[in-house]
């Protein structure tokens, strides 16, 4: 006999579970952040500065090159992601890891990169054509190599949840550059001590 009546009935805040709940903490994504290679070459250290992007700014790999020189402000620590197909711009800060380094590839590095060239974009290469997908198949074997040997996706996942653990849902969708909050909401963990507190509430044998 089918059960007519359920005598508990539980009204939750809407929340999702398409995004994964096994991701990294902040200690992990610092752990992972410092295991990635840094040799003293040109490229090498383009890739950490760009590595720092995905880890710190949770950028998509297909914003990188809508990001310009101009973008980074060294004065107030903090960058401009721009507008692209799929996110909103916003302004986030450069964390304290990113900064010496982010410096010394603006004023060193990348001039050295470019040689006679010229070139808005942020991040750059040796070769006429700014291919960034050459700079990404450089990325993808370090990653291979790192604990917990983390992709790029996961990582952005893994900050954006980090992110919502210390602010609002409002506040994410803006760092995460959502152009709706239901996309937010899909990176929000069920809350299990509400579910269980819901429960007790409305269950029969504590009315």
């Amino acid at each position: 006999m089918g059960l007519k009546y359920n005598p508990v009935k539980i009204h939750l805040k809407r929340s999702t579970t398409l995004i994964g709940t096994s991701t990294l903490s902040k200690q992990e994504l610092n752990q992972i952040y410092h295991s990635f290679t840094l040799a003293e070459t040109l490229s090498s250290i383009r890739n950490k500065v760009l590595f720092g992007l995905f880890i710190f700014q949770g950028i998509r790999s297909k914003e990188i090159k809508y990001i310009n020189c101009d973008c980074v402000d060294m004065q107030n620590a903090c960058i401009v992601i721009p507008q692209g197909n799929k996110t909103n711009e916003r302004i986030l800060p450069l964390d304290v890891q990113q900064v010496l380094l982010m410096h010394r590839y603006l004023t060193e590095i990348r001039p050295r990169i470019l040689g006679s060239r010229k070139s808005e974009l942020l991040i750059v290469t040796q070769k006429e054509k700014n291919n960034i997908k050459s700079i990404l198949n450089q990325i993808y074997p370090s990653l291979k190599k790192l604990p917990l040997k983390p992709t790029l996706q996961l990582i952005r996942i893994s900050v954006i949840k980090n992110w919502l653990a210390e602010n609002d849902l409002r506040t994410v969708q803006y760092m995460a550059g959502h152009r709706y909050i239901s996309t937010t909401e899909n990176y929000v963990t069920p809350n299990l001590k509400e579910l269980k507190k819901n429960i007790e509430q409305c269950h029969p044998m504590n009315s």
